[in-house]
């Protein structure tokens, strides 16, 4: 079984501190990062989640669907 941590929300203004924080910055940045549950380009524009799985961040993007998908797996 998969461990799941949630982690706490974040203000529009802080995305940039918490992407870097991270290490993800410059991945969002060159446009490397993915929806981890529809495969689509992360960018500041899209991005509306994102949660730790077995110790590595996960991604989502701003479709209904994915946010949705995100919280059951």
């Amino acid at each position: 079984m998969k461990k799941t941590i949630d982690i706490p929300a974040i203000h529009e203004n802080d995305i940039k501190p918490v992407f870097k924080k991270l290490g993800l910055w410059k991945q969002l940045k060159k446009k490397q990062l993915k929806c981890y549950i529809c495969g689509e380009t992360i960018t500041l524009d899209n991005f509306s989640a994102m949660k730790k799985i077995d110790n590595e961040i996960k991604l989502v993007c701003e479709k209904t669907t994915c946010f949705v998908d995100s919280m059951y797996k």
